[in-house]
């Protein structure tokens, strides 16, 4: 009963605000702020990975965060202290890769890379990166990370459009085809079975975005995305890749964001969000269950951030298709590819509608509800009778009904 209050105070707070884009909220800081820092999701947990406490050192601090607790303990430190590096998660253990541990005087990016059993809490080296470099970015595909661009050594000059791959069977390396040109301190993420690559910088900042193919060893240039920066985090879910804070100039003129873009990379389309409630750059994000977890960065006056914010991007509790009697909606198939069928019963009220909105909180689709109980089906399609891409959709009684029950349904293609 108690839960049954919580969701509906949470469905009546919903519709107040946009549907699909309930505010960023903060939660426990970690214990110790730094920037420039690798965060990963593996079990239910958050990990945030070495960064920077000044330009000067770089620390090899591990620290996991359980957001059913809201609550950070210290775990195993790396083997090599490091920040600017990228990080990955394959069958459960967390990949670190390249970096650098100080940006004064001569730079060394660093060549080791380690794994990360969350398990056993313990860190190994594995093969070592053959283009040494920090600054660069990468993501995830299949059992292979993908890492691309970056500095070589410090200055103009020194960009690198290198994408190299680890194999996490074969712990190997391998080159495939560059970018179309040199970036550092770009943003990037896995979706989709591709790898996706976004601003930067490249004597000047850069609003490419380009689409790696591993299948095919080639890249494609996409939408380009909305403010050209350098410095921002990205995160992946159900196809949409978010580009959260960032940065423009540098010294006194130097601009950190708050805003947040959504990429959606099947239909190539760029969209905002809900802006952060800190600006920072640097910072560490991450998806885990449609929660998206953004972590430490530098703020401005060159400030370092402890802070964590966590956006839920459903706007509300997932809930799985329970008996009709208690949701008044239920959706048959779901997931589903041609069509699906969404059942209603016991509403009460005049004017009803069924609404289907899109991850966005857009409003796609309007069923006028004539009967109290009865079913529609639905194809998939928009009010103009488009196809509409894979991906999460919502489906809303609008009117006098009570409760006012929202579920996710998914077109899977």
């Amino acid at each position: 009963m108690r839960r049954n209050f919580l969701l509906f105070l949470l469905i009546i707070l919903l519709t107040a605000v946009n549907l699909g884009q309930a505010a960023w909220v903060m939660r426990r800081p970690m214990q110790y702020p730094r920037y420039g820092l690798m965060v990963a999701e593996v079990n239910s947990k958050v990990y945030a990975i070495g960064g920077f406490v000044n330009h000067d050192t770089a620390v090899g601090w591990v620290e996991e965060y359980t957001p059913s607790l809201d609550t950070w303990i210290l775990k195993a430190p790396m083997l090599t202290r490091r920040g600017l590096g990228v990080c990955g998660v394959v069958n459960g253990k967390i990949y670190v890769i390249g970096g650098i541990q100080s940006l004064n005087g001569p730079v060394s990016p660093i060549e080791s890379c380690e794994v990360f059993d969350p398990v056993l809490n313990q860190w190994q080296r594995t093969r070592r990166l053959p283009t040494h470099r920090y600054g660069f970015n990468g993501g995830v595909i299949g059992q292979n990370i993908y890492v691309a661009g970056g500095y070589l050594v410090q200055g103009m000059g020194n960009y690198t459009d290198t994408l190299e791959g680890y194999s996490t069977i074969r712990d190997s390396w391998f080159i495939r085809s560059s970018m179309d040109f040199p970036r550092v301190y770009l943003g990037a993420a896995g979706a989709n079975n591709k790898l996706y690559c976004f601003g930067g910088i490249f004597y000047g900042y850069s609003d490419a975005n380009e689409e790696y193919d591993p299948t095919t060893n080639i890249w494609t240039t996409k939408a380009h995305i909305p403010l050209s920066r350098s410095g921002f985090a990205c995160a992946s879910s159900n196809n949409n890749i978010y580009a959260i804070g960032g940065q423009r100039q540098s010294g006194p003129n130097r601009t950190i964001y708050s805003r947040v873009d959504i990429y959606n990379v099947l239909a190539d389309t760029w969209h905002s969000f809900d802006s952060l409630n800190v600006a920072r750059v640097y910072a560490g994000a991450v998806n885990m269950r449609d929660r998206i977890y953004v972590i430490g960065g530098q703020g401005r006056n060159n400030t370092l951030i402890s802070s964590l914010e966590e956006n839920t991007l459903s706007g509300i509790e997932e809930i799985n298709n329970p008996p009709i009697d208690q949701t008044k909606i239920l959706i048959n198939p779901n997931p589903f590819v041609i069509n699906t069928t969404i059942k209603y019963a016991n509403l009460y009220g005049d004017k009803l509608k069924l609404n289907i909105y899109n991850n966005f909180g857009n409003l796609v689709k309007t069923f006028d509800i004539k009967n109290l109980s009865g079913a529609i089906t639905w194809d998939g399609k928009d009010q103009n009778k488009r196809q509409l891409p894979q991906g999460i959709y919502f489906a809303k009684i609008s009117g006098n009904s009570n409760p006012n029950q929202i579920i996710k349904l998914i077109i899977s293609r």
